[in-house]
């Protein structure tokens, strides 16, 4: 699987990018195998001079070519990567499994 986190108009540390590595590796968990690539959106919704509204966009490209973005905007970067992560861990989980109900019952 690869990994990429971008930031704009913020400063991502260290602990940021161990924080996201660590949401992002419970986040996929299980769904390892099916995972092509990620790439993580750390961005300042709001102009600098007006203050932070930070914003988290996961984008993910699955083995089979599907692909999606999970977006969550909160006043605090960790919350914004928190609940963009739980989102992504949801709908991963959901696309999966719809995934391997279509290989069980395809269409007749």
């Amino acid at each position: 699987m690869k990994l990429d986190v971008r930031s704009v108009n913020l400063s991502a540390s260290d602990p940021i990018n161990q924080y996201v590595d660590q949401k992002l590796a419970a986040a996929v968990g299980r769904f390892f195998d099916h995972v092509r690539a990620v790439t993580v959106h750390l961005t300042n919704a709001r102009e600098p001079h007006r203050g932070a509204d930070p914003r988290c966009q996961v984008c993910i490209r699955l083995i089979n070519g599907s692909q999606f973005c999970i977006q969550d905007q909160e006043p605090d970067l960790y919350s914004a990567i928190n609940h963009a992560m739980s989102r992504l861990k949801r709908t991963l989980s959901r696309r999966i499994e719809r995934q391997r109900d279509r290989k069980r019952h395809p269409a007749e």
